[in-house]
């Protein structure tokens, strides 16, 4: 299971959760597309896009203090760039759609608290 550790965020919100509320609503509104996204590009084999947007999600995976998220992320951002074992993307952007469902779960907790 996938655990939410939100002391970056209280660490530079000084505390103020609406601060932290407004950042994880922020982040579940642009993340669903964003995996939309990733399923299209690892499906069509458009590398660069698939890169492009992993690198995007990056910072606000990071935000949410799940090591394993942000290094499949990562994995993702340098497989579009390289080019390189894109043979597990699909399979990757399905695993990385799943650990961010299962954080939806804490994330919805924290914004409805």
């Amino acid at each position: 299971m996938i655990q939410l550790d939100l002391s970056y965020l209280e660490t530079i919100s000084g505390g103020d959760q609406a601060f932290i509320k407004e950042m994880l609503t922020m982040f579940l509104s642009s993340t669903f597309p964003e995996i939309e996204e990733l399923r299209e590009y690892a499906a069509k084999g458009e590398w660069d896009k698939l890169g492009t947007t992993a690198h995007k999600m990056k910072a606000p995976l990071q935000m949410l203090g799940a090591p394993i998220v942000s290094e499949l992320v990562l994995e993702l951002e340098l497989m579009g760039k390289s080019k390189q074992h894109t043979n597990t993307a699909v399979q990757k952007v399905e695993t990385l759609a799943g650990y961010i469902l299962e954080l939806e779960t804490d994330i919805r907790k924290v914004i409805e608290a």
